[in-house]
């Protein structure tokens, strides 16, 4: 199981992305100070690091410099939320523009905890335009809500089910209500206009859902 640190200034964004990703079944430790987070690294080994630049340095460096000096964290997935953006630390650091939203800083966070897993791709043949919001396959196109894109990026992100106590806990923070089943309906119905029966499934599994190859059968 992929364990992370988030190390935010902003304590309210990283209990709510911890509640989120420990939904997933990810350990999460967080830290809202540069000390806790030293603190925090010694003796475990940490698969993604999502911190920000608003921490002061550690002896002259960054937290993500002072982790990656640590052998056990050398090659650590990171997140960096940054205002005006900035240089990667490593060929495995990853920014993102602030204020962020708690849906892209998810979605960027299942991506970057799958990294060089063999090119797992759940939506194949399906393609999704997160930008103009559009789910398109080799028999259609259909326009997606804004709710439906949160949903459909997360499951694509993660491998095994996403619970439904976590998928609630998304959409109660980004849309104010949480009927994931009701979502998960119209979702179907639009995977399987745009891919036919190459569509992949929406499967309720181990007390979440989880998307599955078409060719996979299901009892």
């Amino acid at each position: 199981m992929a364990a992370m640190l988030i190390a935010l200034a902003d304590a309210a964004t990283a209990m709510a992305l911890q509640q989120a990703l420990a939904g997933l079944g990810h350990p999460v430790v967080v830290a809202v100070t540069t000390e806790s987070a030293v603190r925090s690294a010694q003796g475990v080994t940490f698969h993604l690091v999502i911190t920000d630049d608003r921490l002061p340095p550690v002896a002259g460096r960054s937290l993500l410099g002072w982790l990656r000096l640590q052998p056990q964290h050398a090659r650590v997935q990171a997140l960096v939320l940054s205002r005006l953006g900035g240089d990667a630390e490593g060929p495995d650091t990853h920014y993102l523009p602030r204020p962020i939203q708690l849906d892209v800083l998810l979605a960027a966070a299942t991506k970057a905890l799958t990294a060089g897993d063999g090119g797992h791709d759940p939506l194949h043949p399906v393609r999704l335009d997160t930008e103009a919001l559009v789910l398109s396959g080799p028999v259609g196109r259909r326009r997606l809500t804004l709710t439906e894109l949160r949903l459909l990026r997360l499951l694509a992100g993660v491998r095994q089910p996403a619970p439904v106590a976590a998928l609630r806990s998304l959409l109660a923070a980004t849309s104010g209500q949480n009927a994931v089943r009701v979502h998960f309906t119209h979702l179907r119905r639009k995977l399987v206009a745009v891919a036919g029966d190459q569509a992949p499934r929406i499967v309720a599994e181990g007390g979440g859902y989880v998307l599955q190859p078409a060719e996979r059968d299901v009892v």
